[in-house]
This record gives C-alpha cells, sequence and structure tokens, in this order.
C-alpha cells in the first residue's frame, strides 16, 4: 500500500480525533488531579513530511522546519497557510497541531539527508574540477604544434 496523505488521514480518523480533542483541551483529570498534556511527534523524515503535510523528501524544500530566514515556515500556522497556496513544498494541512519545537526527527533519517546533500556536493565539485581540467588539456593541445617526421 502506497504512503499517501489521504490514506494516512483516512486510516488514523479515529485516533487523530481523539488526539485533537487532547491537544485542544490541553489538560486531563486522572483521579482528581489535573495532568497538563505536552505532545510530541517523532518518526523517520518520510512520515514527519507525509504527516506535517509537505511533499517528498527529493522536493526543493524537503524541511519541515527551519528557523533561518531564507525558509519562511516557522509554526504551524506558517504550514496551514502555506499549504493554501502550495508554497515552500506544502501540499496539504498538517494533520496535527503539534507546535514544531516539539516534532523530532529520527537522527539516523536526519544524518542520511545530510549525507546525501554533502554527497551531491562532492560530486557536483569533481564534475566542475574535471570540465576544467578537459578544458585546459583542450586549450593546451589547440595551442601545441604537430612536428612531422617524428
Amino acid at each position: 500500500m502506497p504512503e499517501k496523505y489521504d490514506l494516512l488521514a483516512t486510516a488514523l480518523d479515529p485516533i487523530l480525533s481523539e488526539i485533537k480533542e487532547l491537544l485542544a483541551l490541553k489538560m486531563v483529570q486522572v483521579g482528581g488531579k489535573s495532568n497538563e498534556l505536552e505532545f510530541y511527534l517523532g518518526g523517520d523524515l518520510k512520515f514527519l513530511l507525509l504527516f506535517g503535510g509537505f511533499a517528498q523528501a527529493n522536493s526543493k524544500y524537503s524541511v519541515c522546519w527551519d528557523t533561518s530566514k531564507l525558509y519562511p515556515i516557522r509554526s504551524i500556522e506558517d504550514i496551514v497557510a502555506c499549504a493554501a497556496t502550495n508554497a515552500y513544498s506544502v501540499k496539504y494541512p498538517p494533520l496535527l497541531s503539534i507546535d514544531l519545537d516539539h516534532v523530532v526527527p529520527d537522527e539516523l533519517h536526519l544524518f542520511l539527508r545530510i549525507m546525501d546533500i554533502l554527497i551531491e556536493n562532492l560530486l557536483s565539485y569533481a564534475v566542475e574540477l574535471d570540465i576544467r581540467a578537459t578544458r585546459k588539456q583542450t586549450d593546451l593541445l589547440q595551442g601545441a604544434t604537430i612536428k612531422k617526421g617524428l
């Protein structure tokens, strides 16, 4: 079965409805004692992107959140606003409104995504060096004179 936003939303609807109620309450009574609720969301990058309404990890903007000034998504409200216009690779509204500082990516997958970018940069640099070397070699051959009779 493919992993898609619509399928995830439909399959988890009963559970998500209960979690949304708890998110709205922010507190529960257990044994006559009030307990404050704090929610966290964790998982691999693909799940977090899917759950948050983002496009795939190989899209132009493949980050669930970013505190830099280059990427304007810093809150759930920003994600919802971007989903309305499909901006910054946000395709759908998030399935739950959990604060972004409470979203915890799996370190292994985060590391692998960083390694993908580093490897891509290294390969691009190697190709660039190869192109420069080829041009330099071509320029040297064009400037050389060929002696006949050898």
